[in-house]
């Protein structure tokens, strides 16, 4: 489905807490406290939280403050069985998405992912292998964010494809390598404007780079109470 009647295309919404900046990173260029879609960087609802997903529990639920885990797998469980989360960590609306953090880990929050409708055409057109992927079945929807957030910029990601998650230019440690371009990030690890962001993804996706190869892309984040 064509997405070119909506500016910037929802991929979804993410329960999720920003992190300490990672060692490996240069305190320099990145911001003390960084959030991004790449699981690599942040502890989200995910995969974890579906009760026939053999993966650690406790970790991501103890990041995340879950006050009750059982109760939490059983309802993401559900809501994925209703088609109101997709795999492997998106939820398809802020409804859902802030029902669960309400409900089972209030000290979180609430990021929506966003890709301008041309960057979402080409995703979706690259993304056959990938069509039961939850940002794939996301921007199908052709819809755009929810009203009332606050945008926070753009995190520069490679689409994991079939695997249906991400890959930071934090998780490369291309910040220094960025900087050498005029190319900063700024709060929370995000470039503030689409302009660097497109920039900095046309870089990580260049050959020369130690980034892994794919769809690098600017996708912009906007947060919710």
């Amino acid at each position: 489905m064509p997405t070119s009647g909506v500016s910037y295309v929802a991929a979804g919404y993410f329960v999720s807490s920003p992190v300490p900046r990672g060692g490996y990173s240069n305190a320099a260029l990145v911001a003390d406290e960084v959030w991004s879609a790449s699981d690599c960087q942040a502890p989200r609802f995910g995969c974890w939280t579906l009760a026939w997903v053999d993966e650690d529990r406790t970790t991501p639920a103890n990041a995340l403050g879950v006050t009750d885990l059982d109760a939490l797998v059983a309802w993401c469980t559900a809501a994925f069985d209703a088609e109101r989360m997709g795999w492997p960590d998106v939820f398809f609306s802020l409804e859902a998405a802030r029902e669960a953090r309400d409900r089972f880990a209030p000290s979180a929050r609430l990021f929506g992912l966003a890709l301008r409708s041309d960057h979402a055409d080409e995703l979706l057109a690259d993304a056959d292998d990938a069509s039961n992927v939850g940002v794939v079945l996301a921007l199908r929807r052709a819809a755009p964010l929810a009203d009332g957030g606050t945008p926070r910029g753009f995190d520069v990601l490679c689409w994991d494809g079939y695997g249906g998650g991400f890959h930071s230019y934090l998780c490369n440690s291309l910040e220094t390598e960025l900087a050498t371009l005029g190319l900063r990030s700024g709060t929370l690890g995000l470039f503030p404007n689409e302009e660097d962001a497109e920039r900095a993804a046309a870089h990580a996706g260049l050959e020369t780079t130690a980034a892994e190869p794919g769809l690098w892309m600017p996708w912009k984040v906007v947060e919710y109470a």
